[in-house]
């Protein structure tokens, strides 16, 4: 159980922590490129950019996961909000 509680707590504090991570690179790229912002920073931005709380399904992984799934069909077929970052 102590396991178990430690393995979540570990990750629950990680997340914050990549978050941090990837949104100083983010802001890294764009000092160090000037206005050129790539697809990831919108991607990125977009998901900031949401509304809390208004995401049932976030879909993260390769571009296999990018383009197999699409958050049109789950809103259509089960009426799930999504997002594919």
């Amino acid at each position: 159980m102590k396991q178990a509680l430690a393995k979540t707590l570990l990750f629950v504090l990680l997340i914050p922590i990549i978050d941090y991570g990837v949104s100083e690179l983010i802001l890294y790229k764009r000092k160090k490129f000037g206005k050129e912002v790539y697809f990831f920073v919108k991607r990125w931005e977009e998901f900031h950019a949401l509304p809390k709380n208004s995401l049932d399904v976030l879909f993260l992984g390769s571009s296999h996961c990018y383009r197999s799934l699409s958050p049109k069909v789950f809103k259509q077929e089960l009426g799930l909000e999504s997002f594919n970052l």
